[in-house]
């Protein structure tokens, strides 16, 4: 295709989007919405080691981040789902608020659970804390020792 067909041609390849970045349109909002809550979630798990309060902000963020995901998910099966389509055209329609609504209880209700029922185990803390991993067979994977200024193995004493 011809650089001269479009006029955005150099926009579009400066910033990577196909689309005009002047209008910030609600799909944006949701974007934006749920990486922010992702990345708190993220930032509670691997730096502060969900420790305190960010076991619920992990939690929180988490199932927020994935519950925004299934509300856009929603939103276009309404939209582009042929037999969806014609019961909400306009996505304001009774069968859409419902199964919206729906959605959201749902994840009100799996978010509580998680909230109550989540506390890492003492292993999962170790494992965040010294930063192991647990391969696929179920086996500890451990960093390499660490080395002293003197050049032995903290560990040795």
């Amino acid at each position: 295709m011809d650089c001269r067909v479009s006029g955005d041609h150099g926009r579009h390849e400066r910033d990577g989007l196909h689309v005009p970045s002047e209008q910030f349109t609600p799909a944006r909002v949701v974007g934006v919405i749920s990486l922010v809550a992702l990345a708190a979630a993220l930032f509670g798990l691997y730096y502060a080691r969900l420790a305190g309060a960010w076991r619920w902000i992990y939690v929180s963020g988490a199932v927020m981040a994935l519950y925004l995901n299934v509300f856009v998910a929603v939103v276009q099966g309404f939209q582009k789902l042929a037999f969806l389509h014609p019961l909400a055209p306009t996505g304001s329609e009774p069968p859409f608020v419902v199964t919206q609504v729906l959605v959201l209880a749902a994840f009100i209700w799996a978010a509580v659970l998680a909230l109550r029922r989540f506390h890492p185990s003492c292993a999962l803390r170790w494992q965040l804390r010294n930063l192991t991993r647990v391969s696929r067979g179920g086996r500890m994977i451990t960093p390499a020792p660490r080395k002293s200024a003197i050049g032995q193995d903290a560990g040795d004493d």
